[in-house]
């Protein structure tokens, strides 16, 4: 092997074409929408929740973890009691 993680660059180039082709649009778990970048109607979906913005007020990013995504918005009523 010459390096890690690929041993040469032809396996690399292989394996990002692969991923490339497998990789699904984020959907949020409770209201199924999809995660639109750039979207006027969803800003916040261009950005990733952290947990400054519940201590500072900030809008909700979407969130994305091993349990799931959601969407700023249903963030939002979960954190801040709308459900």
């Amino acid at each position: 092997m010459n390096g890690y993680p690929f041993p040469n660059e032809s396996e690399s180039q292989l394996m990002n074409e692969s991923e490339s082709e497998t990789t699904t649009v984020p959907t949020c778990g409770m209201c199924q929408r999809q995660r639109t970048i750039g979207d006027p109607a969803h800003p916040m979906d261009s950005y990733g929740y952290t947990p400054m913005q519940v201590v500072t007020g900030q809008p909700f990013g979407w969130y994305s973890g091993d349990d799931g995504e959601m969407c700023p918005e249903c963030m939002t009523k979960t954190m801040r009691g709308g459900l």
